[in-house]
């Protein structure tokens, strides 16, 4: 009788033990698992600093060689602001842009505004990011008339770095025309072709 209640007290130690290890294993992803999700790789706040120079068009821009027909104007801009990653392939920016038109025959050379935008991206298997501005907000602050409108169309391609400390500009072929809808101060889209160099911070205190 003791030998036959060793047993089951053996049996019953087995099946608990076995119930705990799957429960640990169900808990806990293994790395593959982990790195399935891409994405998940990139999330948290980055403080921001882009530097870009633009063409801008009346009428639209037409790839794949970019032919205009309009007289084009030249903008050197910085972009600066906090850009935020979510984890799920959707991110934000919020930001000032402070801009100087390189061909204006006279009038205002300086232009400040700020911007919202929203932001769909993903995440590759060799660290790049490849992001697209759904949407972005903007309203001119400076010089103090009223313009806000948005754009569409902005594509960009990021490199993680540094233990995802860091995002900088990573090579990308592919140019995309933007397009500028004003609310008011202007009667028409406006089309611009940009390139761009950007550097990100991870901000300390933001969630990896």
């Amino acid at each position: 009788m003791k030998s036959a209640n060793r047993k089951f007290l053996f049996n019953l130690s087995f099946v608990a033990a076995l119930s705990s290890a799957i429960l640990i294993g169900t808990a806990i992803p293994s790395p593959a698992a982990a790195e399935g999700n891409d994405d998940a790789r990139l999330r948290g706040s980055y403080a921001f600093t882009t530097m870009r120079t633009c063409v801008n068009s009346l009428s639209p821009i037409d790839p794949p060689f970019y032919v205009v027909q309009s007289i084009l104007s030249r903008q050197s801009s910085t972009d600066s602001g906090i850009l935020t990653f979510n984890g799920d392939g959707t991110a934000s920016a919020v930001g000032t842009v402070r801009t100087m038109d390189l061909s204006a025959p006279g009038g205002t050379l300086v232009t400040v505004n700020v911007f919202e935008s929203d932001i769909t991206y993903s995440v590759n298997a060799d660290g790049t990011v490849d992001m697209v501005t759904n949407l972005a907000s903007f309203s001119v602050v400076f010089p103090p008339f009223v313009v806000i409108g948005n754009s569409t169309g902005q594509t960009s391609r990021l490199q993680i770095a540094d233990g995802k400390s860091m995002l900088v500009s990573a090579p990308s072929e592919d140019y995309s025309v933007e397009t500028l809808t004003f609310f008011t101060g202007q009667s028409s889209p406006r089309y611009r072709l940009c390139t761009r160099s950007t550097t990100a911070v991870k901000i300390p205190g933001a969630s990896r």
